[in-house]
């Protein structure tokens, strides 16, 4: 019968092992904690908690464009992924010829908004065509106009 070979426990190993224990949790927090300050730039937002209780007036003006009957239909297409351009073209229902103005607002970074110059294409379509400078997620920001009556429309967009 053969003895078994044993390990003893020591205090080098119980101290490599703590040492190595430490070194990957502090390494993995380096590498995550650099990640996201390089993906995320923190909400550039000067007024986040009166926009917040604004909350129910927007979902009021939602229920006045619906009494409306106006309804925008959007539609995006990526014209160059490699230059980041789109043409976005909208579609409103429940009037005819209204004035589009248009943004493409980024929540996490402060000056990448970009106004699309809406114009008509016919058939009560309208189009804007965007250079954008970053890809990710977007909010689409319309205001409709006609005469007396104006309708603000949002719509998360993901390029």
């Amino acid at each position: 019968m053969m003895a078994a070979t044993e390990k003893k426990l020591t205090g080098r190993m119980v101290l490599s092992g703590l040492i190595g224990f430490f070194a990957l949790v502090i390494g993995m927090n380096i590498l995550m904690a650099s990640f996201a300050l390089g993906t995320f730039d923190g909400t550039t937002e000067p007024d986040a908690y009166r926009q917040g209780l604004g909350f129910n007036a927007r979902i009021a003006a939602k229920a006045d464009a619906k009494q409306l009957g106006w309804v925008m239909a959007v539609e995006v297409d990526m014209l160059d992924p490699g230059t980041n351009t789109v043409r976005i073209d909208v579609t409103p229902e429940g009037v005819r010829s209204p004035i589009i103005t248009g943004l493409l607002w980024r929540q996490t970074a402060d000056g990448m908004d970009v106004e699309l110059p809406f114009a008509p294409v016919g058939d009560g379509t309208y189009s804007a065509i965007a250079q954008l400078p970053a890809l990710g997620r977007w909010e689409l920001r319309l205001l409709a106009d006609k005469g007396g009556e104006s309708v603000k429309f949002r719509e998360e967009l993901f390029f």
